[in-house]
């Protein structure tokens, strides 16, 4: 993984931690959240501060930046396999079957 990968990952665990972003129990894919923003980029700035995160970032703004990145790399507000599922079995329920996998 290059430096840049690892900030992100650093990151996208701090908004889940945050709650900015969630994950999905079923297809682990991630979306938005319903936590704050600047609950996240402090959440950061505590781990940052206690050494938590190592040498990864270049300071708080650093942080900040790839924090503000993943966050917005998943918008959406549910799980897209689960949006496509649902979408798939809605005119099967509107038509009264059962749908079949």
């Amino acid at each position: 993984m290059n430096e840049y990968d690892s900030k992100l990952a650093v990151a996208l665990e701090i908004a889940l931690d945050a709650g900015v972003l969630d994950r999905c129990v079923m297809h682990d894919a991630v979306f938005e959240g319903d936590g704050d923003l600047q609950h996240a980029f402090d959440l950061g700035g505590a781990r940052l501060a206690t050494g938590a995160l190592g040498q990864n970032f270049d300071g708080r703004d650093d942080l900040n930046e790839f924090i503000a990145e993943v966050v917005a790399d998943h918008r959406g507000e549910e799980c897209a396999r689960c949006r496509e599922l649902r979408m798939q079995q809605a005119p099967v329920a509107a038509a009264g079957k059962r749908p079949q996998h």
